[in-house]
């Protein structure tokens, strides 16, 4: 069954700005939803493929049908935090599972 091939956990994550009655702007990130997960590095000619259409991805990450991700998440899988990049597939569209394209998030970046 596929659900035995999800061997890691991914927490989703979103970020909120907080302005103060100054003006002043916090930023926090909040956990959306944690789901068990595969990730895998993508080829280089997979790479290369999405370059083409503008994608600067490097993993992809499969997980349960039903769940919403949105572009401006945050995945992160053992301790290592991916930005969401390229279109999330269904690529059964009933559901099955998701197929999401990500980039390791720079250090340092927000």
């Amino acid at each position: 069954m596929f659900t035995g091939l999800l061997n890691k956990e991914v927490v989703f994550m979103a970020s909120t700005v907080s302005v103060d009655m100054y003006g002043g702007q916090s930023v926090f990130s909040g956990t959306v939803g944690t789901y068990p997960c595969r990730i895998r590095q993508l080829s280089e000619s997979e790479r290369d493929m999405m370059s083409r259409q503008g994608i600067d991805a490097s993993f992809r990450l499969y997980c349960r049908g039903g769940i919403t991700v949105l572009h401006t998440y945050v995945a992160k899988v053992d301790d290592i935090e991916y930005e969401v990049v390229g279109p999330i597939n269904d690529p059964s569209f009933m559901g099955h599972h998701l197929e999401i394209d990500l980039s390791r998030k720079k250090i340092g970046a927000s």
